[in-house]
């Protein structure tokens, strides 16, 4: 599980620094946004699936 949190980090961060780095640029990227805004969404499916878990594995 630490291994799929580890990956989704890194794809949020790399997109966030593209993100960035387009703005910085002056030249914001659409697609650099479309790219950051999955990587959130993955992330939070992932920590919604471990809070779930979590709650179950706590019932037993």
């Amino acid at each position: 599980m630490l291994s799929v949190f580890q990956t989704r980090f890194q794809r949020l961060e790399t997109a966030l620094n593209t993100l960035v780095e387009s703005v910085a640029a002056y030249n914001p990227s659409i697609s650099a946004a479309d790219a950051l805004v999955a990587a959130d969404e993955d992330l939070d499916e992932s920590l919604e699936q471990r809070a779930l878990h979590h709650s179950l594995s706590s019932l037993i």
